[in-house]
């Protein structure tokens, strides 16, 4: 197989991506694609053999992006409590805003999802690991009662599973946050070490370098 060239190849992705998000997956053709990629069709087919190729391609790009936005939360200097919840904020509100960001983001996103079905599984089991590592932290400072850190990282994935698209589709940012707060706070009696002062007002908005805004 002839050696490809990544700046060719990002290339590709790129202007693939603006025409499957605006146009959708149905009526963008490969043809087009590499017309907006200024390259011959069999160029493009030397590094991509469909759409859905271009897909599962995309997916792994997204997922390494949030991946890396969500490991920069999860290693940051916040307490674990504010880590906590601001990993729940990212993972909902994220996926909502590129659903939403263009005319067929959330056909797309869906696909990737559906294509990539391994990739998923593998973020999925990720995003876990951060919430049980946050949590294992939060014990060993005093601040986390918690038996068993894994099966509440299960838990806490299943709890805020509700705010997933589609039922986050046409709400609010503000009204989601409300929520997401109002339930993570609920969750939070449940984790909490008595002894220990934690601040549960959710309008903390403490900087740090993976937040979504």
């Amino acid at each position: 197989m002839r050696r490809q060239d990544p700046a060719r190849r990002r290339k590709i992705l790129q202007a693939a991506r603006r025409r499957l998000e605006h146009y959708g997956y149905e009526k963008t053709t490969m043809a087009e694609i590499a017309s907006d990629a200024g390259m011959a069709v069999g160029t493009l087919y030397q590094y991509f053999k469909n759409k859905e190729d271009l897909i599962v391609a995309f997916g792994e790009e997204c997922q390494n992006r949030y991946l890396d936005a969500l490991e920069r939360i999860s290693g940051s200097k916040l307490p674990p409590l504010a880590r906590l919840r601001e990993l729940i904020r990212l993972r909902v509100l994220e996926i909502k805003r590129q659903m939403e960001a263009t005319p067929h983001g959330g056909e797309i996103l869906l696909r990737m999802m559906q294509s990539g079905h391994a990739c998923c599984q593998k973020m999925h089991d990720r995003e876990r690991q951060m919430t049980e590592e946050v949590l294992r932290e939060g014990v060993r400072r005093g601040e986390f009662n918690v038996a068993d850190p894994l099966e509440t990282a299960r838990a806490f994935e299943s709890a805020f599973s509700g705010f997933m698209p589609p039922a986050s589709l046409g709400r609010s940012r503000h009204e989601l946050e409300s929520e997401i707060d109002a339930l993570f706070n609920l969750l939070l009696n449940g984790l909490r070490n008595t002894n220990a002062p934690l601040n549960t007002d959710p309008r903390d908005r403490t900087s740090h370098p993976g937040a979504a805004r």
